[in-house]
């Protein structure tokens, strides 16, 4: 290779202006049409090839002496391109390469040009094919040393691109200058099927210091074009390079400047400023962001704004700031929080963290959260009168979940309060569709082989004074699901296995403080052991099972005798599937093609020779109130089912390629089934001769839909019910729902709810709700108002209870390429808003 003073920009200082073309030393090269030169070849695939616009355009080569002995300079002029087609090279598809300007300088050492013979298609001589002789992975000739353009520059290779007002490249050396630059590139998105998300960069000043790494200098960044985008201006910004060098088949990957045409960067920056919906919304010393193998949002220091009037706790607001903690690519954690008010209570705040290991080959893969919360309050009493004992009052919670190499998981969860009326009063929505919080650790075993082994240890203790709950100090369970004793030797031939589920632990039972029953514990050995069997009789499907169940109680502390309890199990149950098709398309319900599905079920259950009766047993174990009992059930479904244009999943069949529909629609279903209880024994303690279930969905036509259930005791009448319709259309070209429905639980809840929902444009939608009580005399009434955008969601409206409650909702929150700001799912539980439930299946 040549001396570094024969290099343009390793000789000269970083970042310098190139040097000037020696004046007179000029050769003009005459080309045919938009820039190819007289007399050379085809184009090859890979071929570095220039467009000149004509007249007005044309090529000059220039002998640049202070760039060093040998390098050539060749001046474009008339709005050039220069640009490489694509190409494959080692099984490897490679982007094309385009840069375009208004004029454009390209530095050329001409031995390297002699002997590849690729730059441009200039006439230096030589031969050989494209790309041959190169000594770097990058897709600009190895004898192309520098570049500089000006004048509406654009630089595009795959999903990468730059554009700026004037710069300056050396692509081998991996320097670059730009000026009033703009950068449209993307981070990695999350697991196989998530898109990347587009980041776009403005900036006075970018540099490229080295492989794959850029600074950008007084810039701003978004991942929307949005007037009311959210979007950083910072000091200084770097993105750096995520993709390996090397694709998934171990060929090096084709760049320019270190970036690769399936570019994904990691972003830095320094001295920042939040700004959404045009206003100054947060200043930060530093932040990163990105996706990583090892993140899962892209993060946004503003993880939620919340504010309202509610009648319990005034006008309130909360504000939650979040920051990863440790290494900027796979940080420890993030921790997160913020100050909260409210008029009627008074300040405090909350503090929470969250971590996210579980990518796949980690010895050790975790994820959780524990979140801190509290507040001074002024008030003397709670919404429901009760007295708090302390003017501090707060929350701790936290989940996780720690996965050890394929066999080993540990569960824990974490709950303190510091008073009855926490959750109530603050925590509403958690206290309604949260799961009950408990305090447990438990470690679950299951090896890959033999596969049917679970061992499990559990550990639960009495956390919080004021609840009743049972405690595992600790109980150990070993199960067995199943194991094949007899497989059959044809499709429906005869099968046996065998289950069994035994726990053995020291058990207790920790009572209110203020109920005046006195706690106690117990040693519990209890199992279940079923031989389970099947097989097909021409149609039907017969399965039954026969086992016993056994419990031994020791040492009771609460006065009763230590016993062994043991009783027989049984069942047989009989299914018959009819179905047929029917060539019916078109009509009011819109059919494309017809089945319809009949199955019939016939069900016996029985609990024998029981040797003890549940009052007998510990509290503890008499919920489940398992006792002699004999029990038959009949079930009929029938359900018609279409498959619906646009709802359907395509695949293609192996014979042709041509895609079918594989899913179907269900248009109606009727489920009825009929319990008996001989003796008047049902389940779980229920003292009845039997009940009747129906449930029902169906629709009136595509669009408009019904659905309904009802529970009927034999002896208590109607114990539930459920009733609804929705109608699903467009309203200008917009979607537009309305919903009502009637639910009914005996002695407990009668209401009525109707909303409307209309998504009047791309970006707003508005909800109107209505629910009314008639067991409690209870009225709720609400309009909400949503707005979305392309990283933020703003949801707006009004509440009124009982027709004086007036209340005021607000709440701001990022959605970063519509992902919005969410922990660990591994213990989230997420209520059942579909009022069609499980009918739609």
């Amino acid at each position: 290779p040549p001396a570094p003073a024969a290099r343009p920009g390793v000789a000269r200082p970083p970042f310098q202006p190139p040097p000037a073309p020696t004046p007179g030393a000029v050769e003009e090269i005459p080309f045919v049409g938009a820039g190819r030169p007289e007399g050379d070849q085809p184009v090859e695939p890979g071929d570095f090839l220039f467009d000149v616009a004509r007249p007005g355009g044309g090529i000059r080569r220039v002998d640049a002496a202070e760039a060093g002995e040998g390098v050539d300079a060749w001046v474009f002029l008339g709005t050039p391109r220069m640009h490489r087609t694509a190409y494959t090279e080692d099984g490897a598809q490679v982007e094309a390469l385009t840069i375009k300007a208004n004029n454009i300088v390209a530095w050329v050492d001409r031995a390297k040009a002699l002997e590849s013979g690729d730059v441009m298609g200039l006439p230096l001589g030589g031969g050989g094919a494209a790309g041959e002789g190169r000594q770097s992975t990058s897709i600009i000739p190895q004898a192309l040393l520098g570049v500089y353009a000006e004048g509406a520059v654009k630089i595009s290779f795959g999903s990468i691109s730059f554009e700026a007002e004037e710069l300056y490249i050396e692509p081998h050396t991996y320097r670059a200058l730009m000026r009033k630059v703009r950068v449209d590139g993307r981070s990695i998105g999350v697991g196989a099927v998530e898109e990347p998300l587009a980041v776009n960069v403005r900036a006075e000043r970018a540099r490229i210091v080295s492989r794959g790494l850029t600074v950008f200098d007084n810039a701003e960044m978004a991942t929307s074009r949005h007037d009311d985008r959210i979007y950083l201006q910072l000091r200084s910004l770097t993105a750096e390079e995520l993709q390996e060098a090397l694709d998934e088949n171990g060929v090096a990957r084709t760049e320019i400047m270190g970036f690769y045409a399936d570019s994904s960067q990691w972003y830095s920056g320094r001295t920042l400023t939040l700004r959404g919906e045009r206003l100054p919304l947060l200043v930060l010393p530093r932040v990163d962001f990105g996706f990583s193998e090892t993140t899962e949002a892209f993060t946004s220091p503003i993880r939620s704004l919340d504010a309202g009037n509610k009648g319990e706790v005034g006008r309130h607001i909360g504000l939650d700031l979040q920051f990863p903690i440790g290494p900027s690519r796979a940080p420890w954690f993030t921790l997160w929080g913020g100050p909260r008010a409210y008029s009627k209570r008074g300040v405090g705040g909350l503090l929470g963290a969250e971590w996210n290991h579980t990518e796949a080959g980690r010895p050790v893969r975790t994820q959780g959260d524990v979140e801190t919360w509290g507040v001074f309050d002024n008030r003397s009493f709670d919404s429901d009168d009760y007295v708090a004992p302390h003017d501090f009052r707060w929350r701790v919670v936290s989940e996780s979940r720690t996965q050890f190499g394929r066999d080993l998981t540990v569960d824990h969860e974490f709950s303190e309060f510091s008073d009855r009326g926490v959750n109530n009063e603050f925590f509403e929505r958690d206290d309604l569709h949260h799961k009950d919080r408990e305090s447990y650790l438990r470690a679950r075993w299951q090896p890959r082989v033999p596969g049917n082994l679970v061992v499990t240890l559990d550990g639960k203790w009495h956390q919080r004074d004021f609840v009743t709950e049972t405690t595992q100090m600790p109980e150990v369970g070993v199960w067995l699901v199943p194991l094949p004793l007899l497989r059959p030797r044809r499709r429906g031939g005869l099968s046996l296995d065998l289950t069994t589920i035994t726990r053995a632990g020291y058990l207790g039972r920790r009572y209110d403080e203020i109920l005046p029953d006195t706690d106690y514990e117990a040693w519990r050995l209890h199992s279940d052991t079923l031989l389970n069997a099947g097989v097909d009789l021409g149609d039907v499907r017969l399965t039954a099972h026969v086992g016993a169940s056994g419990s031994v109680y020791a040492g009771r502390t609460d006065d009763g005798k230590d016993l062994e309890r043991a009783a027989l199990l049984t069942g047989l149950r009989a299914n018959l599937q009819l179905w047929r098709v029917f060539q019916r398309s078109g009509g009011w319900l819109e059919l494309n093609g017809l089945r319809h599905v009949v199955d019939m079920d016939a069900e016996l259950y029985g609990r024998f020779f029981d040797s003890h009766e549940p009052a007998d047993v510990p509290y503890f174990d008499l919920h489940e109130s398992e006792r002699e009992r004999t029990s038959v059930v009949g079930r009929w479904r029938n359900r018609l089912q279409t498959r619906r244009k646009g709802s359907e999943r395509e695949l293609a069949t192996p014979e042709s390629g041509t895609p079918i529909l594989s899913d179907l629609r269900t248009v109606a279903d009727l489920e009825i089934g009929v319990r008996y209880f001989a003796d008047n024994k049902g389940p779980f303690g229920l003292e009845s001769s039997g009940d009747v279930e129906c449930r029902f969905y169906g629709e009136v036509k595509p669009g408009l839909e019904l659905s309904g259930e009802i529970d009927i005791d034999f002896d208590r009448g109607v114990q539930t019910g459920f009733v609804g319709a929705g109608w699903r259309t467009e309203l200008r070209d917009r979607p537009f729902s309305l919903f009502a429905g009637h639910r009914y639980v005996k002695n407990e809840s009668a209401s009525l709810t109707g909303d409307a929902s209309w998504r009047f444009s791309d970006r707003y939608a508005v909800l109107a709700r209505a629910t009314y009580d008639f067991d409690q005399g209870e009225d709720n009434l609400r309009l909400i108002f949503r707005r979305y955008s392309d990283d933020h969601i703003i949801v707006f409206g009004f509440n009124v209870r009982n027709r004086d409650d007036f209340g005021v909702e607000f709440s701001f929150e990022p959605a970063i390429g519509g992902r919005t700001t969410e922990g660990p799912g591994a213990f989230k539980d997420f209520p059942n808003t579909d009022p069609w439930g499980s009918f739609r299946r």
